[in-house]
């Protein structure tokens, strides 16, 4: 407000001078209105004030016309400018403290729409929600270190999150986690451990996230808010998982669906459910697979949830995969990015990939490099799926000859040979691209990808898999 004093301040400055270079006041007045720089009519600053450029306009012309000599027309119009502009915000005062309590029934009522749009997937109407409940904590004069403001920041991580900005969402929970444990708020503080811990996971690696999440369970816990409990322990599931900790995954996430059923969040029993699936996906149980995903698919129904229909749909492809279906396979893999796409989800890289899984079963591998190529291009919502993607086109560049890509790509999939990330789809992709290599004559390319495929085999605890391959490299 005092940066927008300042401004309107020089209006009556500004007619002056136009004045004194000939132009009657009238005229100035004229001029001014005409800049739609100064004459727009504002609809607030942080704090929501509705000031009206107009009035302030029309005060500082009448003083101008009233004087008797351009000094004086300057001077008055200055002055009657700051009057009026002065007059607006003792109003403005005056109205938000009379709708003071209103206002924080509002800010409160915002959560609830920002919700809502998220579930929606209409990121524009979730963003506005923030800004305008942004507006009314500032419009309430709330501290910038309270619970309101605190709540704010972790939402802002979320949206960010959403809109795969990892690093806004890393800075807005890194500098929230440590508000919220400051005021002894458990269940916000265990909701800005859960927006750090993601972010973490996404943009570091998970052992990072898993210790942020292992202790936002524990404060969800403390707070004893079964929706909070859902989503932190869905959370640190996701971690785990990607670990190949199945069984303490499995575990987080059993929990997670109970504490989900008690809050009665459709969406957040979908998670649960979508988690058990991928162990069982990951696991080689289809028929277990197949199971939670159905309801998950159901939950997130009742929920509205478009997206989570999206990560249904996808996981529909790779059981259709598996099973040797490529028609039914493509066709669940296109209607989960046609769903990415109309919710702007970060995840559509996942989708483009899964297609280029596709093509690359149908012996396409110019295809499927273009796909996976693009999909790393867009892959910046999380380091895991590029590593992963890195992986998958190993079988391309070797059945390409493009053995500079090989090593490029190779160099990049550390995760997956120190069993800091499992995926059964590189595994596979590891053996297949050996196979190419070593048809190739590529030897030692070849050996470096079963240790890759061994690798995670080991870390998805598919210990047949596993053995059957260190005999294959010992012959080699």
């Amino acid at each position: 407000s005092r940066q927008l004093v300042i401004r309107c301040s020089r209006l009556g400055w500004l007619c002056g001078h136009l004045v004194r270079f000939g132009k009657t006041p009238a005229r100035a007045m004229e001029l001014l209105m005409a800049d739609s720089g100064l004459a727009e009519h504002h609809t607030g600053t942080g704090a929501g004030w509705a000031y009206d450029n107009n009035a302030v306009l029309r005060a500082a012309q009448r003083a101008a016309e009233g004087a008797e000599s351009q000094l004086a027309a300057a001077a008055q119009a200055r002055a009657a400018a700051l009057a009026a502009v002065e007059a607006q915000m003792q109003s403005e005062v005056r109205v938000q403290q009379a709708a003071g309590g209103l206002h924080a029934e509002a800010a409160a009522t915002l959560v609830e729409a920002f919700e809502a749009a998220s579930l929606r997937a209409d990121l524009a109407a979730a963003r506005q929600a923030l800004v305008l409940r942004a507006q009314m904590l500032d419009a309430l004069g709330a501290p910038l270190d309270s619970v309101s403001w605190v709540q704010n920041r972790v939402l802002r991580a979320r949206m960010a999150r959403r809109l795969g900005r990892m690093d806004v969402a890393l800075r807005s929970s890194r500098r929230a986690e440590p508000q919220a444990r400051a005021l002894g708020d458990a269940r916000l503080h265990a909701e800005a451990l859960i927006e750090l811990g993601t972010a973490a996971r996404l943009v570091e690696d998970e052992q990072a996230g898993r210790v942020w999440l292992a202790e936002a369970v524990a404060r969800a816990s403390e707070a004893g808010d079964p929706a909070v409990v859902a989503r932190s322990r869905v959370a640190l599931a996701s971690c785990l998982n990607l670990l190949g900790r199945f069984d303490e995954a499995e575990a987080e996430l059993e929990a997670a669906l109970a504490a989900a059923e008690v809050a009665g969040k459709h969406r957040s029993q979908g998670d649960a459910l979508v988690g058990l699936a991928d162990i069982a996906r990951r696991r080689g149980d289809l028929a277990a697979t197949e199971a939670s995903m159905q309801a998950a698919y159901e939950r997130y129904g009742r929920a509205g949830h478009r997206a989570g229909r999206a990560v249904v749909a996808s996981l529909s492809g790779d059981l259709a995969r598996y099973r040797g279906d490529l028609d039914a396979a493509e066709a669940h893999y296109t209607e989960s990015r046609a769903l990415y796409a109309a919710t702007d989800s970060v995840d559509l890289p996942t989708a483009e990939a899964n297609l280029a899984l596709i093509e690359i079963a149908r012996g396409r591998l110019s295809a499927a490099r273009s796909r996976l190529e693009r999909a790393l291009r867009g892959a910046w919502g999380g380091h895991e799926l590029r590593v992963i993607i890195r992986a998958l086109l190993l079988p391309c560049m070797a059945g390409l000859g493009d053995w500079a890509g090989w090593d490029q790509h190779m160099a990049a999939v550390g995760p997956l040979l120190t069993g800091g990330l499992a995926e059964p789809d590189a595994a596979a992709a590891a053996l297949d691209a050996a196979e190419r290599a070593a048809a190739a004559g590529e030897h030692a390319r070849a050996a470096d990808a079963l240790r890759l495929a061994l690798a995670q085999y080991e870390t998805l605890g598919q210990t047949a898999q596993a053995e059957a391959l260190r005999a294959r490299l010992a012959e080699m």
